[in-house]
C-alpha cells in the first residue's frame, strides 16, 4: 500500500505494480500507446529539423530511412520515469544558459513561458555545445551525489 494526497487529503492506495509483474494485454496496450506518445514528443524538433530542412521527395526518403535508424535507437534505450540525472541537470545548465542569453541580448526572460525557455534549452542540448553541457552535468551529479553520500556518512555517523 502506498498513499497519494488529493486535494489535500491523504488516501491509501494500492500498489498492484512491481518489477517482475506479468502485464495483461490492456496494461500492455497502455505501456506501449505511452511509450510510442513519449518518443513522438521527444524525437518531433529531429524530425522537423532534418525533414523541413529540405523539399526534394528523394532526399526527404532519404533522410526518412536514417531518422528511422536514430528513433530505432532511441526507443532500444527508452525507459519509463523521469529523466536519468545527468539528463536533467544538462537541461537545467541549457536553461541557465537561454536565461543568461536572454538578458545579454537585454530582453526581459519573464517574457517567455516556462515551456518557450524548455524548448530553447532542448534545441541548445541538441546543438554543438550539448555534448559540452552535458559533460558538465555529470561532473556536477558526480559531486552532488560524492557531497550527499558524505553528509550521510556524517549524519549517520552522528547517530551513533
Amino acid at each position: 500500500m502506498d498513499t497519494i494526497t488529493i486535494s489535500g487529503y491523504t488516501f491509501t492506495v494500492p500498489t498492484p505494480f512491481a518489477a517482475g509483474h506479468v502485464c495483461t494485454e490492456a496494461e500492455a496496450n497502455v505501456l506501449n500507446r505511452q511509450m510510442h506518445a513519449n518518443l513522438r514528443r521527444n524525437f518531433a524538433k529531429r524530425v522537423e529539423e532534418v525533414l523541413f530542412s529540405t523539399d526534394s521527395p528523394t532526399q526527404k526518403q532519404a533522410v526518412t530511412i536514417s531518422l528511422q535508424g536514430e528513433l530505432n535507437a532511441l526507443s532500444t534505450t527508452y525507459a519509463f520515469g523521469g529523466p536519468n540525472p545527468i539528463s536533467a541537470e544538462a537541461l537545467v545548465i541549457a536553461e541557465q544558459i537561454v536565461r543568461q542569453s536572454l538578458r545579454a541580448r537585454k530582453l526581459n526572460v519573464t517574457d517567455y513561458t516556462k515551456a518557450q525557455l524548455i524548448d530553447q534549452a532542448e534545441t541548445l542540448l541538441a546543438g554543438p555545445q550539448g555534448p559540452e553541457i552535458r559533460s558538465l552535468a555529470e561532473t556536477r551529479t558526480k559531486m552532488i551525489r560524492n557531497a550527499a553520500a558524505k553528509e550521510l556518512a556524517r549524519v549517520v555517523g552522528e547517530g551513533r
